[in-house]
């Protein structure tokens, strides 16, 4: 038996194929591909059955009741997959925006922040009404508007108290 060293076609392992025509490396490779395949090509039809099925008050007491208790016994690695998630996107958006402190030239992502280049950003808080991690997102929804800019915290904070920074009197 001849045995060809392939490149699965749904994860992208090396395999060896025991038959001339393999393209995956196992069944739950080719059954998900094919799935994958037919939900793309059903795509609409798969939306209306999912509204639809969901806004029964029975089948959404069950999932409600399931997704709570997926989060109790996958509490950890829950919080540390969006914890991860925050910081990733944080550190692109800083990232994109220079990365370092416009007026001090600080580098330390612990100390960077964003800050509105035309102040405004109690308003834009206040009427987004969000956290933090959906302050990144639109931005990144955005893409990257010139409205903001990169400060560290202190050079932020004294441009909202006092108006100019110490580190650079016209700075403003």
């Amino acid at each position: 038996m001849v045995c060809l060293s392939r490149l699965c076609r749904k994860c992208q392992k090396q395999f060896l194929a025991t038959r001339n025509w393999s393209k995956y490396c196992s069944l739950r490779c080719r059954a998900n591909s094919a799935h994958k395949r037919w939900s793309d090509k059903h795509k609409k039809r798969l939306r209306k059955y999912r509204l639809a099925y969901y806004s029964i008050p029975k089948n959404k007491e069950r999932l409600a009741k399931a997704t709570r208790k997926r989060y109790r016994l996958n509490r950890e690695k829950i919080l540390l997959r969006h914890k991860l998630y925050r910081q990733k996107r944080r550190r692109l958006v800083i990232d994109k925006y220079g990365g370092k402190c416009v007026c001090c030239g600080e580098t330390k992502l612990e100390f960077l922040s964003m800050d509105h280049v035309n102040g405004g950003g109690t308003k834009e808080r206040l009427k987004m009404k969000s956290s933090s991690t959906e302050f990144y997102r639109q931005i990144v929804k955005e893409k990257f508007p010139i409205k903001y800019r990169v400060l560290c915290h202190n050079c932020n904070q004294s441009l909202g108290f006092y108006k100019y920074c110490p580190h650079n009197k016209e700075f403003k």
